[in-house]
């Protein structure tokens, strides 16, 4: 694909993210997740997501992580007149996940992209000068989105998830092996000063019984 095709494709990628980030405009299903409002349309999270197509077409409480209201109904609705612009949109309750995961994974949704940034988010990590390329606050970060990409059927988001997770692995283990020979870099010189002082005290011995 040259950059003449690719351009049209990155425009309509960065229009539809901005859809997503302006909130409520043409807004006409919200998600409260861990006290926060996330404003979405249904026409795309449907087009993109056969979970969500079954969400808005019956029980969304599987989100909530709650068990279905008794005598609710899971039957295709009339298609009902438009509504007043004035009329707030509907608000499902989500439970399943963190607001930045879900927030991540709305942004695949309506661009295709995964911007995976842990750097960008307030995680667990305590440490000012880290980069969360690979501390445990990224690899949590991975895993929450990895169970998410699984429990709303995203597998393309599954799949590069799973990517940034073993480069991560490898990440780590490389780390862990310089810090391992690091280790034994320090106790072979340890080693060799030992010697040299014994070989010293050796040699100051030698000298005072001549």
């Amino acid at each position: 694909m040259n950059r003449l095709e690719e351009q049209p494709l990155k425009s309509l990628s960065q229009d539809f993210l901005s859809l997503l980030l302006n909130g409520q405009s043409f807004s006409d299903v919200s998600f409260a997740v861990e006290g926060r409002h996330v404003y979405a349309h249904k026409c795309v999270l449907a087009a993109r997501s056969p979970f969500f197509r079954m969400i808005f077409c019956g029980d969304a409480h599987m989100l909530d992580g709650a068990p279905a209201v008794a005598g609710s109904t899971t039957q295709q609705q009339q298609p009902q007149p438009p509504r007043a612009a004035t009329v707030a949109p509907q608000v499902i309750p989500v439970g399943i996940v963190g607001h930045d995961v879900f927030m991540l994974l709305l942004q695949f949704l309506y661009t295709g992209n995964l911007c995976f940034s842990p750097q960008n988010l307030s995680r667990a990590c305590k440490e000012k000068s880290c980069w969360h390329t690979h501390c445990s606050s990224a690899v949590e970060f991975a895993l929450e989105t990895l169970n998410a990409a699984h429990f709303f059927g995203v597998d393309q988001l599954s799949t590069l998830t799973q990517v940034i997770l073993l480069f991560l692995s490898l990440l780590l283990l490389l780390i862990a092996f310089e810090m391992l020979q690091t280790s034994v870099l320090q106790h072979l010189l340890c080693l060799l000063l030992d010697l040299d002082i014994l070989q010293t005290s050796v040699n100051i011995s030698s000298v005072s019984v001549s």
